[in-house]
């Protein structure tokens, strides 16, 4: 890859496709290693450090180990939407699914989090932040974004 400065980067593939390694200007290499069904499964950086990461059946990630041996691990649903996370301190952040597979709320071990609220049609109406601000977003003819008003009132007009 050239960059606008003339430097290059590099990148490796094995004959599956896979990414297998990106060289910077510097010569710095990162290495990529892939499970069968090609995700990603470990990645090596210029220093030797070293995460690695399990998935389940469907390729998605489980459980990352990061180079110190912390280990994050992330519980999915039946439809492979993360239901909740868990740090190598062990804090959890959940997460609760509509049944339409839009994000309802994002709570932290506290039970302080984030909200999503969404339309009939399945579009963003408003976001409610950790603090209690809400963001609305309102919609015109096919379902465009037409407006989004800030928690402090301030309103981004769209057109099309």
């Amino acid at each position: 890859i050239l960059n606008v400065d003339g430097t290059v980067h590099r990148q490796e593939w094995d004959a599956d496709g896979n990414l297998t390694a990106v060289i910077d200007p510097a010569s710095n290499r990162t290495e990529y290693t892939h499970h069968a069904c090609g995700a990603i499964a470990s990645v090596t950086e210029p220093t030797g450090a070293v995460t690695t990461i399990d998935v389940d059946a469907a390729g998605l990630p489980v459980r990352v180990t990061d180079p110190h041996g912390g280990v994050t691990t992330i519980d999915r649903d039946h439809f492979g939407r993360p239901t909740t996370v868990t740090d190598p301190l062990g804090a959890t952040v959940r997460y609760i699914w509509s049944g339409e597979g839009k994000l309802l709320r994002r709570l932290d071990g506290d039970d302080i989090g984030e909200s999503w609220v969404w339309d009939g049609e399945l579009n963003l109406i408003a976001h409610v932040d950790r603090n209690g601000g809400i963001t609305r977003y309102t919609y015109g003819a096919f379902d465009l974004l037409t407006a989004r008003t800030e928690p402090d009132g301030a309103m981004t007009h769209y057109t099309w």
